[in-house]
């Protein structure tokens, strides 16, 4: 098939006018091989039906000024515009000149658009209709006169059939993918992806402060994060290399947020769990009561057991604690320095039991009652669970090679009676020692 190739001559000023005729015959207009006069339809010479002269062409619709190839049909049917050798159906090529556009695709209404104006880019696949084909848009997202501000969005067609929104990119650079994006504070672009999570960072500038936000963006005025929905928030945020991981309590949509710290890994590589400021290659923190700071456990039924660590300072609160279950406590070292377990014991005491009855040293013993001579009570600090508790005893004086310690009366949780005595029942006597360990569940 021939090309089709209209030029204009760079010095004539003159035009080519075609004018369809007032008839209903239709008239056909045949260039000849070389050299010769335009036939008309009845191939007559000269062409009877044809008036004006050939210089330029003009058409309603159609003015060709070009001083080169302006379009361009190929024997493949492909339609170049500013080339003479398209490569596909339509191509449209523009010489890297001053700036120009080799395509443009513009509303055609107010020179400033309104609120609703748009153009679109239509892209068919399969039917040839606009309903069934994907398209790109532009919209003029303000409104205002004089504002040129546009919004760029992305609509596929699903298996349905039906156009989606699944892009847009707004006038501030934040993208949104299934969501219209938020306005975000000036120079910080982000990207939202479903109805939620948010990742945004610097537009120029500080290249190592980014963040990616489920249900929190910043305002656009403030910069203050807020919720996007109704929910609970969480945050990853890598700052001068330092990672934080921030988590806050169920929130109003567009209310601020107070962000939590709950773990940060500093540039060094450090670790510091609900504490920011690391101190160490793990720090650990919990400021609750009644909570561990750290906690192991296997919850295998032939698992290892548990392991509690907790920041407690003072009392009965357990500091390092191990157990084969939920339950059943192997050891607990406390923080007023007790330590409980089955293989430790539960309460030790060494007693001056000479004149005035005093304590050597001791472990869970709050006190000693004298009872007269030989006869003690032991005071435990804290109280055994029941009454089955161990206790071994012993002596040694100086003059009596021969006594011994004995437990004598009823135990209870709390105490228990000591006898020190060389002989029958009566035989009690003041050693300059007397040793008590006592071992049991408490």
């Amino acid at each position: 098939m021939a090309k089709i190739k209209i030029t204009g001559h760079t010095s004539g000023t003159g035009t080519i006018t075609l004018t369809a005729p007032n008839t209903s015959t239709d008239r056909i207009v045949t260039l000849p091989d070389g050299t010769g006069t335009l036939l008309d339809e009845n191939s007559s010479l000269p062409a009877a039906n044809l008036t004006g002269t050939v210089a330029g062409f003009t058409s309603t619709g159609i003015d060709d000024n070009a001083t080169s190839t302006a379009i361009t049909i190929d024997s493949s049917e492909n339609v170049g515009i500013g080339t003479a050798s398209p490569i596909t159906k339509l191509d449209a090529s523009q010489d890297n000149i001053g700036g120009n556009v080799a395509l443009g695709i513009f509303q055609s209404g107010n020179a400033y658009g309104n609120v609703a104006s748009s153009a679109s880019l239509y892209l068919g696949a399969t039917y040839h209709s606009l309903a069934n084909s994907a398209k790109i848009t532009s919209t003029h997202s303000s409104g205002t006169t004089g504002n040129h501000a546009q919004d760029l969005t992305f609509n596929p067609i699903n298996s349905g059939s039906t156009s989606f929104e699944a892009m847009r990119i707004d006038s501030s650079g934040n993208a949104g993918l299934g969501v219209t994006p938020e306005s975000s504070y000036a120079g910080r672009p982000t990207l939202r992806i479903g109805s939620g999570l948010a990742i945004g960072g610097y537009g120029s500038g500080n290249p190592s402060h980014h963040w990616i936000n489920a249900n929190a963006y910043q305002d656009a005025s403030t910069a203050a994060e807020k919720y996007i929905g109704t929910d609970q928030a969480s945050q990853i945020k890598q700052t001068n290399g330092t990672i934080a991981f921030n988590v806050a309590p169920n929130g109003t949509a567009g209310a601020a947020i107070t962000w939590d710290n709950a773990m940060v890994i500093d540039n060094d590589g450090h670790v510091g769990i609900g504490y920011s400021a690391v101190n160490g290659i793990l720090d650990v923190r919990e400021s609750w009561a009644s909570k561990w700071a750290a906690r192991f456990e296997n919850t295998s039924a032939t698992g290892l057991g548990i392991l509690g660590i907790s920041a407690a300072t003072s009392g009965a609160y357990s500091l390092l604690e191990l157990r084969k279950n939920e339950t059943e406590v192997v050891l607990n070292i406390r923080a007023d320095g007790k330590a409980i377990s089955q293989f430790t014991a539960a309460a030790w005491v060494s007693i001056d039991g000479v004149g005035t009855v005093g304590i050597n040293d001791s472990y869970n013993i709050s006190s000693i009652t004298d009872n007269g001579t030989g006869q003690y009570t032991i005071n435990i600090d804290t109280n055994m669970l029941n009454s089955n508790y161990a206790v071994t005893a012993m002596c040694q004086g100086q003059n009596y090679n021969s006594a011994f310690a004995c437990l004598h009366g009823t135990m209870s949780v709390g105490s228990f009676p000591i006898r020190v005595r060389t002989g029958p029942d009566s035989d009690y006597i003041d050693a300059d020692e007397v040793m008590l360990t006592i071992f049991g569940d408490q």
